[in-house]
C-alpha cells in the first residue's frame, strides 16, 4: 500500500482545476507508507469488511467470514464503525469474540450514537451475545485494551462524553474515560489505576473536538 495524490489549481478565468507543480506538501504525501493491518481472525474465521454495493453514502458494509475447509458466510453490518477480536475471560474460560462499535438509535438517550456489540462467531455467521446496551455514560469511542499476559482477559477502554443519561447534553465537548470487563452477560466497571492510566493514554489528544480531561 502507498499514498498518492494529484495536486491541482484552478487557473485564472477558468472554472476547471488543472495539474499543478508538485509542492513539498505533495512530496510528503507521496513519500508516506501504509502498513497493512493484520486480518481479524476469530474462531478460525478470517473476517473482512467490504462495502455493500451501492451503499457508500449510507455506510452499510458486509462482513465476510472465511475459514479453510468450511463454508463461508456474509452478514450485513449496518453503520459499522470498527471491529476487533476480543479475548474475554481468564485462563481456560478465555474465549475469542468479535467486538464491534455500531451507530444505532436507542430509547435510552434518543440518539444515534456508537454502541458496543459482542458477537460469537460460528459456521453460519455471527451470534449476538450483547447488543449495544448503554455503558455508564454516553459513548464517543472505544478500543480493546489487552491484558497483561496472554491468559488475561481483554478490557474495553471507553471514551465517554462528560454528561450523563440522567442529564443529557449532546453538545458537550468534555470527555472522560472508563474501563470495563466482560462478565459473560455485559460489561462491568473496573477499578484498577494502572489499567485506567493505560486506557486514558489511548485517547489523550486523539479525538478532534473532544478535549479529554
Amino acid at each position: 500500500l502507498a499514498c498518492s495524490g494529484l495536486e491541482t489549481r484552478t487557473p485564472p478565468n477558468s472554472a476547471y482545476p488543472a495539474p499543478a507543480p508538485a509542492s513539498p506538501r505533495h512530496q510528503a504525501i507521496e513519500s508516506c507508507s501504509v502498513r497493512a493491518a493484520r486480518p481479524t481472525v476469530v474462531q478460525g474465521f478470517t473476517i473482512r469488511p467490504r462495502l455493500a454495493e451501492g451503499q457508500f453514502v449510507d455506510g452499510e458494509v458486509v462482513l465476510e467470514g472465511r475459514k479453510p475447509g468450511a463454508k463461508g458466510w456474509n452478514v450485513v453490518a449496518k453503520q459499522l464503525r470498527s471491529l476487533a477480536k476480543g479475548s474475554f475471560g481468564v485462563g481456560k474460560a478465555r474465549r475469542d469474540f468479535l467486538f464491534t462499535l455500531e451507530a444505532h438509535p436507542s430509547s435510552i438517550d434518543h440518539e444515534t450514537s456508537p454502541r458496543p456489540y459482542v458477537y460469537d462467531v460460528g459456521p453460519h455467521g455471527l451470534i449476538a451475545r450483547w447488543r449495544g446496551s448503554a455503558l455508564a455514560w454516553p459513548l464517543v469511542d472505544g478500543e480493546l485494551l489487552r491484558g497483561a499476559t496472554a491468559r488475561d482477559s481483554d478490557y474495553l477502554c471507553a471514551l465517554h462524553r462528560k454528561d450523563s443519561f440522567v442529564a443529557l447534553d449532546p453538545t458537550t465537548k468534555e470527555t472522560r474515560t472508563a474501563l470495563y470487563r466482560w462478565n459473560g452477560f455485559g460489561f462491568s466497571g473496573v477499578d484498577d489505576r494502572k489499567l485506567e492510566a493505560r486506557c486514558a493514554s489511548l485517547f489523550a489528544g486523539n479525538v478532534l473536538g473532544y478535549p479529554h480531561e
